[in-house]
């Protein structure tokens, strides 16, 4: 322990607890708490760099259904999409799957 400037007693950072790891689109249980035996929906508008990663991502956990809308649907013809993770904080490319795309919101 240390003291702070008030005079209270504190952890040293490496004496505190490992953080609790938040739930990501990586995490393959994060959706199947919330509703079991259901897929979670996640509805994307629009293709942008974004909209690409995030249904990469969630297109490869099986708990997400992933639907996108889109004025170009013929860009999301093969429903296959590669996120590549590259730099310090990077890993394996992720592949994902589109489950519907479509140009009609209704």
């Amino acid at each position: 322990f240390r003291r702070n400037t008030t005079g209270e007693n504190i952890k040293q950072a490496s004496d505190l607890e490992p953080p609790i790891s938040k739930p990501s689109l990586l995490n393959p249980t994060m959706a199947s708490h919330l509703n079991p035996g259901r897929r979670l929906v996640i509805s994307l508008m629009g293709t942008g760099n974004g909209a690409h990663v995030i249904a990469g991502l969630a297109g490869a956990n099986p708990n997400y259904e992933v639907r996108l809308l889109t004025r170009r649907p013929e860009i999301f013809s093969s429903r296959q999409i590669t996120v590549q993770r590259p730099g310090k904080m990077g890993g394996e490319d992720v592949t994902g799957t589109v489950d519907v795309v479509g140009t009609d919101p209704a």
